[in-house]
């Protein structure tokens, strides 16, 4: 891996929060590791100086989820989109309906 980083220019980007990403959910012989990492060029850590990345604590999964936070972002001047596709999915409306819950 270490070889592979230095030939093509990649580094580690450093991280907020957990330092290993993955255990093996055991309350004896536990084993943590840091398998999940988030490599970029030096071009790419020079263009997003405000970027971060948060590892929080692995939950549901041996896995922690790794997310990268943008910080504040310029203010964009057009309205929010959404398109809700599932609505259009046959059956849809019947199961939604036996879930209890409305359109």
């Amino acid at each position: 891996m270490q070889g592979m980083m230095e030939v093509t220019g990649l580094s580690e980007m450093d991280s907020i929060g957990d330092f290993f990403t993955w255990f093996n959910k055991r309350s004896s012989y536990t084993i943590y590791s840091r398998i999940d990492r988030f490599l970029a060029n030096v071009a790419r850590f020079q263009n997003n100086s405000n970027v971060t990345l948060n590892i929080p604590p692995p939950s549901i999964s041996d896995h922690a989820l790794l997310y990268l936070n943008m910080g504040r972002t310029r203010d964009l001047k057009r309205a929010f989109k959404f398109n809700n596709y599932t609505v259009g999915i046959d059956g849809f409306e019947e199961l939604s309906r036996e879930a209890g819950t409305t359109i």
